[in-house]
């Protein structure tokens, strides 16, 4: 998908002319000179989108986003052209930190639902 109907899906206004002129002047490459290893670097030509779950979608009206809302929402998502998503910190947290602050590694925060999910 490119740029422009992306940015209509967002519903921004694109112009090409406001984009920096630098980006025409990128040095373009062969890539069938390069090794497997080097086309194996998906994530160069990845669309991430970085999520916090639990401002996301909300499956069960308590207010916070849950894996449950997420999943239901990844097809709109992957219209936008996202590839790869980027999950903000969901563990289980004192939350001083902002999520940041760790107290489980291998578990879910029980206000964005549960390993199942």
């Amino acid at each position: 998908m490119a740029l422009a109907e992306r940015a209509e899906l967002l519903g921004l206004d694109f112009e090409r002319s406001r984009m920096p002129a630098v980006v025409d002047r990128c040095p373009r490459f062969d890539a069938s000179s390069l090794g497997r290893s080097m086309l194996d670097l998906w994530y160069k030509n990845a669309i991430v989108y970085g999520l916090s779950v639990a401002s996301y979608v909300d499956s069960d009206e308590d207010g916070t986003g849950d894996f449950r809302g997420l999943t239901r929402r990844l097809d709109h998502l992957s219209r936008l052209g996202v590839n790869c998503i980027w999950l903000l910190p969901f563990y289980p947290s004192p939350r001083r930190d902002y999520g940041y602050d760790v107290s489980d590694y291998y578990g879910v925060h029980p206000s964005c639902g549960s390993l199942g999910d």
